[in-house]
């Protein structure tokens, strides 16, 4: 598939880094965190296409819809090293994996009923990840 970039005038305010690392999202229902309802977890695996300090845009075989909260985890190459590098006075947690939550801003319809371009803000990430993906992009950008 040919990769899709954006040509016209730049607006976005964080520099992005194009990659392509495997991602795992958990749909975050906020009624059952206070124990309102019991809705089964689905986990997706998707495809990050850019990463950004204030969110990403990845693709699924399924579309989410905007607002939907969701909780990401990213393999990325080298990930624990910038953890590490950051973080060197406390023992971070999950330092192997990038992890954040996340809203959904943006969904398109990329090939009908098979593959979406969905586009997410983080609203909750731990300092050191929030730190360590800064040098990340930094030094891959």
């Amino acid at each position: 598939m040919a990769k899709r970039h954006y040509a016209g005038f730049e607006r976005r305010r964080f520099a992005r880094v194009h990659s392509e690392f495997i991602l795992d999202i958990e749909e975050i229902d906020l009624r059952k965190e206070l124990g309102i309802t019991k809705k089964e977890e689905a986990h997706l695996i998707g495809k990050t296409l850019n990463v950004s300090s204030g969110g990403l845009l990845f693709e699924l075989g399924e579309n989410i819809q905007v607002g939907t909260v969701v909780s990401l985890k990213i393999k990325i190459p080298g990930w624990t090293k910038y953890v590490m590098a950051i973080c060197k006075t406390q023992r971070p947690m999950r330092a192997s994996s990038f992890t954040a939550i996340a809203k959904v801003v943006r969904n398109e319809e990329i090939r009908h009923n098979e593959l979406y371009d969905i586009g997410v803000v983080f609203i909750n990430i731990d300092t050191c990840h929030k730190l360590a993906l800064n040098k990340y992009i930094n030094d891959n950008g």
